[in-house]
């Protein structure tokens, strides 16, 4: 009897800065994506094994912005990448010539691709969330870690693991279906870099993180503002987030315009 053979996946998601006043290239080149090169982009994210994309622009209470993207690779990130930045093709040269564009960073060059080390990464399992048919929103974000706080940074994720069962049931109080973050490794600095599944728009959530009082929201608000210097108890703190691009092997490209009510 012949078996459908399983398809291996990575997830992973990291940042790259933004350039001051590069933001409307950012926007543009990924509506250029979709639209003006959607044939090639296509062929080529599929050629390297991508299976899916998403593409967030983020801006910090300071005026920072940041590409935060998310990624469903066949093989590890730094060898999708290496394709789909490195080769000797047009489509490569070009995506490479755009993101150095906006972002100053030269994806072709291996040394400058993302460093990740993984904190954690965890996933509902449980079927009834599927019988009442949630909603599922990603979102991508990422915050500087403070100089000299990455150690602190992953003991205090180490020691929140220890108490998985807890969180476990932290998040599904709060409807969050995935959970996946990363110490990202930049010249500039460290980082954190998250990709969040829920069924609530991101201002729900975090409203309801916030506001929460559970002793372990508390002491998360607590660590944020020591390890990275953000005050997550104020609304005006939190990182505005913009859906850019949404992309996948079976359905193919969404721009934000097109995905106003987008699930994952």
């Amino acid at each position: 009897m012949q078996t459908e053979k399983s398809i291996t996946s990575f997830d992973s998601c990291f940042m790259l800065p933004v350039q001051r006043g590069k933001a409307g290239s950012l926007r543009d080149f990924w509506d250029d994506a979709g639209e003006k090169y959607g044939t090639d982009t296509d062929g080529h994210f599929k050629l390297f094994g991508v299976q899916k994309l998403l593409a967030f622009m983020q801006t910090m209470p300071d005026d920072r912005e940041y590409l935060v993207m998310y990624m469903r690779t066949s093989d590890t990130l730094d060898k999708t990448l290496k394709g789909l930045f490195g080769k000797d093709l047009k489509c490569s040269k070009h995506l490479t010539s755009r993101f150095k564009d906006f972002t100053g960073v030269d994806l072709s060059k291996s040394e400058n691709l993302p460093r990740l080390e993984r904190l954690f990464d965890w996933k509902e399992t449980r079927e009834f969330l599927e019988e009442r048919q949630m909603n599922k929103m990603p979102w991508c974000s990422t915050a500087p870690i403070l100089p000299g706080k990455t150690q602190a940074t992953m003991k205090y994720m180490k020691d929140a693991m220890s108490r998985r069962s807890e969180w476990e049931k932290l998040l599904r109080d709060h409807d969050v279906v995935r959970n996946l973050a990363f110490i990202q490794h930049t010249s500039q600095g460290d980082y954190v870099v998250k990709y969040t599944v829920a069924s609530s728009p991101l201002a729900d959530l975090v409203t309801a993180f916030t506001s929460c009082s559970h002793e372990m929201c508390n002491t998360a608000r607590s660590m944020a503002k020591e390890l990275t210097g953000l005050d997550m108890t104020n609304q005006k703190n939190m990182p505005d987030l913009k859906l850019l691009f949404k992309w996948d092997d079976t359905v193919g490209f969404q721009t934000a315009e097109q995905s106003i009510a987008y699930t994952e």
